[in-house]
């Protein structure tokens, strides 16, 4: 009798924290994606910054202009 509530309470258990587990995950990609949508890659030298924060040219983001000069060369 105490073995199969000690089961019960263990089953449950991994029940709740596969769910709370699947609930981070789901989440995770989402808001990868959202940082991902507000960043750029320098042409240069494929350093990551925002996207407002970029020097665009030729249809190019770049992290500095001095960067944008040099791959024009």
């Amino acid at each position: 009798m105490v073995a199969r509530l000690l089961i019960g309470l263990v089953v449950i258990g991994a029940i709740v924290m596969f769910v709370r587990g699947m609930r981070g995950r789901a989440a995770a990609p989402a808001e990868r994606r959202a940082v991902d949508a507000r960043t750029v890659r320098c042409a240069h030298c494929q350093v990551y910054l925002p996207r407002d924060e970029a020097v665009v040219a030729d249809g190019r983001s770049y992290c500095s202009r001095e960067h944008a000069e040099q791959s024009r060369a």
